[in-house]
This record gives C-alpha cells, sequence and structure tokens, in this order.
C-alpha cells in the first residue's frame, strides 16, 4: 500500500487505466522524478519514497517497475490538480522492502489537466549506507547542554548527512550537511532547556538512499 503526502492538493489512490492517458505524440517530460530507500536501522523499518515534480498541472499518475507492473496509481479529484508530489510506501522490514521492489528505471506517466501526456523516469538503486554511529550525545544522556555539539562516525560513502533535532512531537531543528560533516553545533536558543531531545542523523548514499539512527536525551 502506498498513500500520498501533499500539501495543497488533494489526490486519492484510483485505478487509472494506463493505455488510456492521451496520445504520446505530443507527451511533456516531468521536470524531475526520484525513487529512494529510507531506512531507519534503530526501528528496523524502511520505506520506500518516490518524489515527483511536473511543469504543468496533472489530474493522474502512476508509476510502474521496470518490467511495467504497477507500483501504484492516483488520481486528483476534481478541482485539486498537483504539479509536486511525494508518495510513501507503508513501512515494512527492510529485506522485504528490498525484495519487492526491483532495481532498475521505474515508468511514470500522467496525464495533464490539458489531456496531453506527461512521461518520466526514476531510477532506483537498492545500495544502503550503514548506519551512522553517534559518538556524542550517548543514547539516554541527561544534563545535555542546549547548544550540544553531536558527533558521529562519517562514511566516506555519504553524500549527505540529515540531522534532525525533535521536541515535544515538532521538529525544532532540520539541516543537511555536506558528506565530509562529522559533527554539528546546535545555535543558541533552538533547543530548550530540561526537555527530552529526540536526535536523529541520516546518512544520504549518492543513490539517495538513507540510512539512519535516533537517540534521545535530556537537555540540561
Amino acid at each position: 500500500m502506498w498513500k500520498p503526502v501533499i500539501t495543497g492538493a488533494a489526490l486519492a489512490l484510483a485505478a487509472l487505466s494506463w493505455p488510456g492517458f492521451g496520445s504520446d505524440e505530443a507527451a511533456l517530460e516531468f521536470r524531475s522524478a526520484t525513487m529512494y530507500v529510507e531506512y531507519d536501522a534503530t526501528a528496523g523499518e524502511a520505506v520506500m519514497l518516490f518524489d515527483a515534480e511536473s511543469e504543468t498541472t496533472l489530474g493522474g499518475v502512476e508509476l510502474r517497475t521496470p518490467s511495467g507492473q504497477p507500483v501504484f496509481e492516483l488520481r486528483a479529484r476534481q478541482g485539486a490538480g498537483l504539479a509536486e508530489f511525494r508518495v510513501s510506501s507503508q513501512k515494512l522490514e527492510l529485506g522485504e522492502l528490498l525484495e519487492a521492489y526491483p532495481q532498475g528505471a521505474y515508468h511514470l506517466r500522467a496525464r495533464a489537466e490539458d489531456g496531453r501526456t506527461v512521461t518520466g523516469s526514476a531510477d532506483l538503486g537498492l545500495g544502503l549506507l550503514a548506519a551512522p554511529v553517534v559518538q556524542h550525545p550517548l543514547d539516554g544522556a541527561n544534563g545535555v547542554p542546549t547548544t550540544v555539539e553531536v558527533h558521529w562516525l562519517r562514511d566516506p560513502g555519504a553524500s549527505r548527512y540529515r540531522v534532525v533535532f525533535e521536541q515535544n512531537e515538532n521538529d525544532g531543528l532540520i539541516v543537511e550537511l555536506p558528506g565530509s560533516s562529522e559533527s554539528f553545533q546546535v545555535p543558541p536558543g533552538v533547543l530548550a532547556p530540561g526537555t527530552r531531545t529526540r536526535l536523529e542523523i541520516g546518512a544520504i548514499g549518492r543513490n539517495g538512499n538513507c540510512t539512519l539512527v535516533e537517540i534521545a536525551f535530556r537537555t540540561m
């Protein structure tokens, strides 16, 4: 099961006819389309994510595997077309997810509101980096300064890192850093004192796949 994660447009999973998406003679191309794995090593769960952006407003979208099997089909409700969207699979164990989605070029096809066909593709690689090792602060630590400097072991295969701090169910800070990074210092005024804080560090490979870990600590 896949679910749309879209702001400002109402979409529903629906049955769309693959051959009925207009004429290929006037086909447009998607501006961008990416498909990647996000693996939460702490929870042992993984999801497949698909992001796409079109230069024209769309009424229906579908994605197929490299062999032509349907992955998901979406239809925009009347008056709620879309041009940029993300779709997420359900959470699965990593092995199940990798078995369910073969590596290769996935075929994207959509119907523009003016009836023209919009096509594209997204290359999926299944390689994942090892889970980041957080050196400081330690999981479960108390009395951590609100301006803590976080340290982790750098993976030479990482293209970038994503660091997320969350307090009281709110994302207090989300930053992306170059793959050469191995530390980050929280600016003053971002984290509240005396508060349980969740830290997530994700190592993102050159294929876009992300392996993340989570720890929790309490600020001073």
